[in-house]
């Protein structure tokens, strides 16, 4: 039914009216057939006798008619409260169902708690489970959320086996109910739930949930509300990113009344959550004394390991959480109710251990007072008195020690168990003195590999190599493997006041190693400066040594950029020694894959003989000739020609230098050897095939550039 455009004037009206009111009522309806319902409307409000006469055409045509804006008149009539309205509508036919934007006359009377409206809509049909699009909520779960147990019941009532999909809205609405704490609608809800039958499929999760959700928020009346209409599942589920259980909601918010409450509907005492802790785990970490003493008397296994809150490693007791914690009441409750003192969580580490890692001083004593093993290692083999001296807490190790630690003194299979290594590396010189006094060896013995002195060295820590050498470390003692604390020093790169204290000390700087190598060799070999060679120097050690391959420090030097090469030089050293394969400096020069120029340059000032050969045959002019370097090979050449060498002379392999360099075809090397040949610089010629093929190829170049 569309609307005029225009409506009569108050004064039109007015005058129409008085006009009607002379009329006989069949022919006022006869009249009124004809006008629109906004029209109508006007009309019946203009005087009662019209009210009268004509409010039954109106609610009979308005009951299917839409308002400009959108909204149904039995929908607007239930905001507005106009209840006799409401039921006339609906006596006229008006559809309780019809919607205006997912919104029903039900979910109208619902938000207002219009119980009248709602009454005469319940009289027609049940409420519909859809839901608004304002608050997206079915109007079951709006009366559920305004606490509203009257309309509840009414909603409740009126859907007795025709309430459509009453399986998931009474489940939502349950829900809400245990949400909200809402005692008296869920009351409703259960009690509705046994007369209409309902499917509850999902019952398992469902109980667990609101029972979740009712201990999560501490309800003891919900829970017994629930248990009394038989809800008692109370395994773990999913509650948001956990899986516990109703008591490990209890326990670990300290809910004293409710544990005892559930415990008494049978709750598993032990059961464990997403992160394997217990109840009993949950109600001891957070400090709650009278929840933990009540699970310990009601047979809570206090061994019963998870994942440890700070720590984060798994099979971790209670015990091993409040050790690490301090707490001393809680620790002395949990050993009561037999937890034990020496369990292991996953890597081995024990109660003690842990309240040394955190040095809680307290429980320890209580611990090793009641039969903490003191010697226990972790599966890395480390021990508590480890831990105290690599973490500096010195009160913890004076206290393991009075208790016995110093029994681990002698068997330390390695520096990653001893503690005197830890108290080494972490640089506790304080500690030193009470370990060696402990019995922990400074001098181990010959063949040992276990020796304080080098660890030392190892870390740089030179306050205590002195406190070391103090309390008597040798700086003469050798390793199993021969290498002296010298070579030790200089492999580590330690500092250069370090070496020097150590040689003041006594140290042997002539001393050898592995493959008859001395220090000197070892600083060649790892140091990045020669700094600590030069100090070796200084001291005396010599720079032509040999190892067992015969190579001289000058030989280590070239391999590293001719680091430390000219005090090498000036010291002594052999500048064309040659090794066990015939190399001299000059010779690993030029063969090595990284090649230095420079490093070539300064042996050849200092009198290289270009002419000598290794093992192979070759000088270093067949190994410059396959690289690149124009300039070096020329001065090669010429320093060949000035000692009349015979530098065309074969390899072992029958390569000669010209072999070498077409081999690698770079022609500015390759045009040198012709020239040399063609203007006579060299005694030997190179032969036919070997002149043909250089020019050959100079002349392509040629061409070519």
């Amino acid at each position: 039914m569309s609307e005029p455009q225009d409506h009569p004037s108050a004064n039109e009206v007015e005058r129409e009216t008085t006009t009607l009111l002379d009329l006989p009522p069949e022919l006022i309806l006869l009249i009124a057939h004809h006008l629109n319902v906004p029209d109508l409307n006007s009309l019946i409000c203009s005087s009662a006798y019209l009210h009268e006469v004509l409010s039954p055409l109106l609610y009979k045509r308005g009951a299917t008619y839409a308002r400009r804006w959108g909204i149904k008149p039995l929908i607007w009539a239930v905001i507005k409260g106009h209840n006799s309205a409401v039921e006339r509508l609906l006596e006229n036919g008006a559809d309780p169902y019809v919607e205006t934007d997912g919104s029903t006359a039900y979910h109208a009377a619902a938000k207002g708690q219009n119980i009248r409206a709602l009454a005469s809509l319940l009289g027609k049909a049940p409420a519909p489970s859809t839901e608004d699009g304002e608050s997206g909520m079915t109007p079951l779960q709006l009366a559920v959320q305004s606490n509203n147990a009257v309309m509840t019941r009414m909603m409740l009532d009126a859907a007795r086996g025709k309430w459509p999909d009453q399986d998931g809205e009474w489940i939502y609405s349950l829900s809400l109910a245990v949400g909200k704490g809402y005692i008296d609608i869920a009351r409703c809800l259960l009690e509705a739930a046994g007369n209409m039958c309902l499917a509850h499929s999902q019952a398992p999760a469902v109980d667990s949930h609101c029972l979740l959700n009712a201990a999560t928020k501490g309800d003891i009346a919900m829970i017994q509300l629930l248990a009394e209409f038989g809800w008692r599942n109370w395994g773990a589920m999913v509650y948001g990113k956990e899986i516990i259980t109703p008591l490990h909601a209890a326990a670990r918010e300290g809910r004293i009344e409710l544990t005892e409450l559930l415990l008494s509907y049978g709750s598993d005492i032990n059961a464990t959550d997403h992160n394997s802790r217990t109840p009993l785990y949950c109600a001891s970490a957070i400090k709650e004394h009278h929840v933990t003493e009540l699970l310990l008397k009601a047979g809570a296994d206090p061994n019963i390991g998870g994942k440890e809150v700070t720590t984060h490693h798994e099979m971790a007791t209670p015990l091993h959480t409040n050790a690490s914690h301090g707490r001393i009441t809680m620790s002395l409750l949990l050993l009561a109710g037999g937890a034990t003192v020496n369990a292991a969580d996953q890597l081995g580490c024990t109660p003690l251990q842990y309240a040394v890692q955190w040095n809680r001083l307290p429980v320890m004593e209580i611990l090793i007072e009641a039969g903490a093993d003191i010697s226990a290692r972790t599966q890395k083999g480390r021990s508590a008195l480890y831990i105290a001296a690599y973490r500096g807490h010195d009160k913890a190790v004076d206290l393991l020690l009075s208790h016995g630690a110093h029994a681990e003194a002698g068997r330390e299979t390695d520096s990653f168990t001893s503690p005197l290594f830890a108290a080494i590396e972490k640089g506790r010189v304080d500690f030193l003195k009470r370990l060696v006094a402990a019995g922990f060896k400074l001098n181990p013995g010959p063949g040992s590999n276990m020796i304080p002195l080098f660890h030392a060295v190892k870390y740089n820590q030179l306050s205590v190599i002195r406190e070391l050498v103090r309390c008597g470390a040798d700086v003469r003692t050798l390793k199993e493997d021969g290498s002296s604390i010298l070579h030790e020093a200089a492999k580590h790169a330690a500092k250069d006041e370090i070496i020097q204290y150590l040689i003041d000390q006594g140290a042997d700087v002539h001393a050898v190693g592995p493959q008859n190598q001395t220090a000197l060799h070892y600083a060649m070999r790892f140091v990045s400066s020669f700094s600590t060679g030069l100090v070796l120097l200084n001291a005396g050690i010599s720079a032509s040594a040999r190892d067992t391959n015969g190579a001289t420090a000058l030989h280590h030097s070239v391999r590293t950029s001719g680091k430390g090469m000219k005090e090498l030089l000036i010291a002594g050293a052999d500048v064309n020694a040659q090794d066990g394969n015939g190399m001299t400096p000059l010779l690993l020069a030029a063969s090595s894959y990284r090649f230095f120029p420079h490093v070539l340059y300064a042996l050849l000032d200092a009198g290289a003989d270009v002419t000598v050969q290794d093992k192979s045959g070759q000088t270093a002019l067949h190994y410059v000739a396959r690289s690149y370097n124009d300039p070096l090979f020329g001065t090669l050449l010429k320093r060949h020609s000035h000692e009349t060498s015979e530098f065309m002379t074969p390899d072992k392999q029958g390569l000669t230098v010209a072999d070498k360099a077409i081999k690698f075809g770079h022609v500015p090397i390759m045009s040198m050897l012709a020239d040399t040949q063609r203007h006579g610089a060299g005694d030997y010629a190179l032969r036919p095939e070997q002149r043909a093929l250089i020019e050959e190829m100079v002349q392509r170049q040629v061409l070519l550039g």
